[in-house]
């Protein structure tokens, strides 16, 4: 955990549902409303990041955060808020906002996570005003919603890529495969730096 910087300004957001999209179904959004305006923010979310929103806007709250928010009743941590960020290859993610008594630190976790956190234990949701600021300014229009293909998941990848194909949209197709193919060529040089790592421990096993 870190510990925050705070002389970021930052402005409160009101989870206010979760859609899908409507060209592409694996796109899952969480929709957030700038308090005390009519402002949405559209934070792209997994299928199990949607599935436990889902439920936890229906009022089921998860093992998992109900545990959390009880164990830091029980050792007299202090959840001040939680803190929405984005990520260098624009993955939207969370950080809640620990206070001891001493010093604050964080806890980073997924958007599902982070807003559930929020709502079970009653605390803010943020995010930083110039950041806000920055989304708000990229969006397309009403109804239309931009992201970074590095956010999206190779099946919301896919399905982009095939809509793109039937719509003869062959630059944006190409970008498409081209961020697949990348994809699976840093998952191959993974694999095989992974099994080269279990063959010298094996054979280091062996010869000792």
């Amino acid at each position: 955990m870190n510990v925050v910087n705070m002389e970021e300004q930052y402005i409160e957001l009101i989870p206010d549902g979760l859609t899908r999209g409507a060209p592409l179904r694996e796109a899952y959004f969480l929709m957030l409303c700038e308090k005390g305006t009519k402002k949405y923010l559209p934070v792209l979310l997994d299928e199990e990041e949607y599935v436990l929103l889902l439920e936890n806007l229906q009022g089921k709250t998860s093992f998992s955060t109900h545990l959390m928010c009880r164990v830091t009743r029980q050792f007299g941590i202090c959840i001040e808020n939680v803190r929405l960020y984005y990520t260098a290859h624009g993955r939207a993610r969370c950080d809640v906002l620990l206070d001891d008594g001493t010093q604050q630190k964080r806890l980073a976790c997924n958007v599902a996570e982070g807003v559930a956190i929020a709502l079970e234990c009653k605390v803010p949701l943020l995010i930083s005003q110039a950041l806000l600021e920055q989304l708000q300014q990229r969006q397309k229009g009403e109804g239309q919603v931009s992201m970074p293909i590095t956010a999206m998941s190779d099946q919301l990848l896919t399905e982009a890529l095939q809509a793109a194909a039937s719509e003869d949209k062959f630059e944006l197709a190409a970008i498409l495969r081209d961020e697949l193919k990348r994809r699976r060529q840093r998952e191959e040089m993974y694999n095989l730096a992974a099994n080269e790592t279990i063959s010298k421990t094996s054979s280091s096993e062996e010869q000792s």
